[in-house]
């Protein structure tokens, strides 16, 4: 609620059984409350001494520039009292996937070290299945269910940390990324009453995508894009399945939501500069299209 400004020199309201005054003139508050003095003569300039009366000249230019500074500076602080600015809004942050940010491209070079064979895992119900793979290998994870049950795959790091890969309920397809950032695991813990196979890929082997016209798909997947773009593109990203519609974009600025929908979605989206990976989280069909 705002204030009442107090009167110059913190006298009090009039009382209203004072007797009406006359008008006074109206004085600013930031000007002192002394009655105005005469300003001192000016003394005659001499014809002799031409360059005093320029030196007079720019000293008094001096002091009315100093003068009219200082004035604008209090009637900034006296309206900045008067009339408080609203606090300007908090902009939110920029929303970026918790995932770790990529350490380097898997569409460029990749270090012979971290390359491997593809390696196969299969089984029939619950099972920690242990796998090796070099350090620092970010991989792809090719994973199918057929049975009727709920279906889980959790990632299993050296550190004994789990990172989920797939939850469902019935039959599955899709390929997951995992390991792109420090994390390397070790094995693969899978909750299920039926059959399953898991393929593990370098990612180097995931399917690439030129990054112009369009890319189809099913389900989750990993897709590289080359060439990078160089500049922001905008593209039309469709999804007919029920529930969540995710595409998440990895470049070596970090890893952002490129779409997040629910349910059926026909969207507009922007892949940044330099985005060389595309990880799809979809429980039907989608497409992504480029101009």
């Amino acid at each position: 609620m705002a204030g009442t400004v107090p009167p110059p020199n913190g006298q009090g309201a009039p009382s209203d059984e004072q007797p009406a005054q006359p008008p006074a003139e109206k004085v600013s508050y930031w000007r002192a409350a002394q009655p105005a003095q005469p300003a001192p003569a000016r003394p005659a300039p001499s014809a002799q001494h031409p360059e005093g009366n320029l030196r007079t000249r720019l000293l008094l230019a001096g002091f009315g520039a100093v003068v009219t500074v200082v004035t604008i500076a209090l009637l900034q602080t006296g309206l900045g009292l008067l009339f408080p600015r609203a606090p300007s809004p908090t902009l939110p942050a920029v929303i970026r996937i918790t995932s770790p940010p990529v350490a380097a491209s898997p569409s460029a070079s990749v270090a012979p070290s971290t390359v491997f064979d593809d390696i196969q895992l299969a089984g029939t119900g619950n099972r920690l299945a242990t796998f090796t793979t070099p350090d620092g290998a970010t991989a792809i994870a090719d994973i199918n269910h057929t049975g009727n049950g709920s279906f889980t795959v959790n990632a299993v790091a050296d550190t004994g940390e789990e990172t989920l890969l797939v939850t469902a309920t019935g039959g599955y397809t899709g390929n997951v990324l995992f390991d792109q950032g420090s994390t390397h695991s070790v094995a693969m813990s899978v909750e299920t009453d039926g059959a399953w196979s898991i393929t593990i890929r370098h990612v180097s082997r995931a399917r690439v995508w030129n990054g112009s016209g369009r890319l189809t798909g099913m389900g989750d997947d990993v897709v590289l894009i080359t060439p990078r773009p160089t500049t922001e593109t905008t593209i039309a990203a469709v999804h007919s399945g029920r529930a969540g519609f995710v595409v998440i974009g990895y470049s070596e600025a970090g890893v952002v939501a490129v779409v997040d929908e629910v349910g059926p979605a026909d969207v507009g989206a922007r892949l940044a500069a330099g985005t060389f990976a595309l990880e799809v989280l979809s429980d039907g069909e989608w497409s992504l299209t480029a101009p």
